[in-house]
């Protein structure tokens, strides 16, 4: 199911779309990451069901508690689960898929097993794109959790 309003947001009328999976949404700073590097979001099935009150306001706005309150400012700015659709309403795509995992951001990985974000690696000094556990200069990008899915 996708759901579709338009609202008056910055003073412009815009479109906002979302799954309508109130009870799976956390907020955009709350939901769970799936590691400690928190760069993937965990998927649906790995959380329970969100709180009604993730603690985030936008505005008057909080998270919808009933059906006809969906898709609000909160949902505009603070729920993953939305996304403002170009014009084309016969062409909209859904955000993200949250059946499986999100990669949030790329995760460097190397073959002494140090893994980490990009900027873990510049914060430790090492722009020359060596590992900074080893020193090895061969790091490749991790495969998302949900790739050859």
């Amino acid at each position: 199911m996708i759901l579709i309003k338009r609202i008056r947001y910055f003073g412009q009328e815009i479109a906002v779309a979302c799954d309508g999976r109130c009870d799976k949404a956390w907020g955009r700073s709350s939901r769970p990451r799936a590691d400690e590097l928190g760069a993937d979001l965990m998927a649906d099935d790995e959380l329970e069901t969100a709180p009604a009150d993730p603690g985030s306001i936008e505005g008057t706005d909080i998270k919808p508690r009933r059906p006809e309150d969906r898709l609000n400012k909160w949902c505009v700015r603070e729920c993953e689960r939305s996304v403002i659709p170009e014009v084309d309403f016969d062409k909209i795509a859904m955000g993200d898929d949250f059946t499986k995992r999100v990669r949030l951001e790329p995760v460097l990985v190397c073959k002494c097993g140090w893994r980490g974000r990009v900027d873990d690696q510049d914060a430790l000094g090492t722009e020359c794109g060596c590992c900074p556990q080893c020193g090895n200069e061969d790091l490749e990008f991790e495969k998302e959790a949900n790739d050859g899915d």
